[in-house]
């Protein structure tokens, strides 16, 4: 036995003070633990009210064509139609354009705010060029409202502590059982 603590000594320095066991605790407890996901709360058509209650929140409008999709801003909002500027893709909006509608999708904590203010609307219409946009409401097939899923939050949350919680207990008794098995070694000396 203590070669082996000798051999994992010499790879790990800190063997012997409990560093090592502090080292794996880590490993394994906070890889993938405590996620936030989103989900999509689809739709499959939209009224001019809506999305004028999206406008005033200030949520970024992402419109999805067969050609592609584009930003809008300055967008004004009637009782059927939005209209607005088309805009290139922001590089952190797009992460967040296919995402499984109906399902937990994860997003990091530090993105949260980028992801829960979009609104990506579906429509069959082709918009060339730069001009003003002018989609009636009729047009979009499926509004797509980000939103936080707490469900999924929760169970992730909970998961992660059950997974810190045993991984803590079994370095612990591993410890405890290679500090009882060196403790009862007898130690002989070569004459």
């Amino acid at each position: 036995m203590k070669q082996i603590i000798n051999s994992l000594a010499a790879i790990f320095p800190y063997f012997r003070h409990g560093s090592f066991f502090v080292l794996a605790f880590l490993l394994f407890s906070l890889s993938s633990c405590f996620q936030h996901f989103y989900k999509t709360n689809t739709t499959g058509s939209v009224d001019g009210r809506t999305l004028d209650q999206l406008e005033s929140l200030k949520k970024n409008f992402i419109v999805h064509t067969p050609a592609g999709s584009f930003g809008l801003k300055n967008i004004v909002v009637g009782e059927d139609m939005i209209s607005g500027d088309k805009e290139p893709l922001n590089p952190k909006n797009s992460k967040y354009l296919n995402p499984v509608a109906g399902k937990a999708n994860r997003v990091p904590k530090r993105q949260m705010g980028i992801a829960l203010e979009e609104v990506h609307l579906y429509t069959n219409n082709l918009f060339e060029g730069n001009e003003r946009i002018n989609l009636s409401t009729n047009q979009i097939f499926r509004t797509d409202v980000y939103g936080f899923d707490r469900d999924a939050t929760r169970r992730s949350r909970v998961t992660s502590i059950i997974g810190i919680t045993i991984s803590a207990a079994v370095i612990i008794g591993i410890g405890a059982i290679a500090a009882s098995s060196v403790s009862t070694m007898v130690i002989t000396i070569p004459m």
